[in-house]
């Protein structure tokens, strides 16, 4: 568990995969797909309770599969049980979930010549604590962006993964039911609050979006120079791919200005919707230099979106049951 990992954490939308990218192109850093082990797999406790070498390597096998055969495939854990076993078997001592993860993040990078793991899951921003216990090694890099983004993002993101074909109709179905103005302003809120409670401490680094997408060289540099990696050009040459706005194009390369601001050029029908994320996080926006806009609301429309909420989020918490191993928990991190 000496081994370095770096925690690419913030809120879903923000750019966690983008700066995953930007940082497994360094020299030393391998970035895997996102692996939802903390909370989706095993509920962190501090302590880490004590498991018997069984439950360790379904544990690994469980992420060998994640890994190589994407989160969103039916995984057959079993066809990597060999392999897992055997790993677990050569690595003697008491074992516990997060030295599980540790040995196959380490493994998985040292498999593609990479000394540090980086794991760009998103939700891990309500571990951050657990994850400087665990490991005492790693870094956290928290990115930040304008709520108000976030929020179209999100609200455009299910069409984006119906027509991609690449997702199961059932996620781009619980996408679709996730989305409402007032539970990802909470969301966004509730993640934000979860970082500024380790905003000063040594191992934890933050960046807005904004900044990385307005001068990507500095931004990165200075990412690097703190989390004590190599900084290379070719770290930027990432493809513009999984925007929510627009089609992805592999071919080209870079950070692309034009995701940042776009909630500026919203249309109509999403005015009412920004104006109740504002509402919501204003402090926060203030705080944290997103000054907010003044919109002009029919308040009939405020009470409509208003009035679904109730329903929209009994439907979340039912498809987003299977996201965790304690529900109850994860209803208690997101509200802070």
């Amino acid at each position: 568990m000496d081994k370095r990992i770096i925690f690419v954490v913030g809120n879903s939308r923000s750019g966690t995969t983008m700066l995953g990218r930007i940082l497994g192109r360094a020299p030393e850093a391998f970035t895997f797909n996102e692996l939802h082990f903390f909370e989706q797999m095993w509920s962190p406790t501090l302590p880490a309770e004590v498991i018997d070498q069984e439950a360790a390597i379904d544990y690994m096998s469980r992420l060998m599969a994640v890994q190589r055969d994407g989160y969103f495939a039916r995984l057959d854990a079993d066809k990597y049980r060999s392999e897992a076993t055997e790993l677990i078997e050569t690595n003697s001592g008491e074992w516990n979930a997060p030295r599980v993860y540790a040995l196959f993040v380490a493994y998985e990078a040292g498999r593609y010549g990479k000394s540090i793991a980086c794991d760009q899951t998103p939700r891990n921003v309500y571990f951050i604590g657990e994850l400087l216990a665990y490991y005492p090694q790693a870094q956290i890099v928290h990115i930040i962006r304008d709520p108000r983004d976030v929020l179209l993002s999100q609200k455009n993101r299910w069409r984006r993964n119906y027509a991609s074909k690449t997702y199961p109709l059932r996620e781009s179905i619980r996408t679709w039911v996730n989305y409402h103005p007032l539970s990802i302003s909470l969301l966004w809120k509730s993640g934000i609050n979860a970082w500024r409670k380790f905003e000063n401490h040594p191992r934890v680094h933050s960046l807005r979006f904004e900044d990385l997408l307005e001068d990507p060289e500095r931004t990165i540099r200075q990412i690097c120079e703190r989390i004590n990696i190599e900084y290379i050009p070719q770290m930027l040459e990432i493809p513009q791919i999984g925007s929510s706005h627009g089609v992805d194009h592999q071919d080209h390369l870079g950070v692309k200005k034009e995701n940042a601001g776009r909630w500026q050029h919203a249309g109509n029908k999403d005015i009412a919707d920004l104006s109740m994320c504002q509402s919501v996080v204003k402090r926060e926006m203030v705080a944290l230099n997103y000054p907010p806009e003044e919109f002009s609301i029919n308040p009939l429309i405020y009470i409509w979106i208003a009035a679904l909420w109730p329903m929209k989020n009994l439907l979340a918490v039912v498809l987003n049951a299977q996201k965790s191993r304690n529900l109850l928990d994860f209803i208690r991190r997101r509200l802070g």
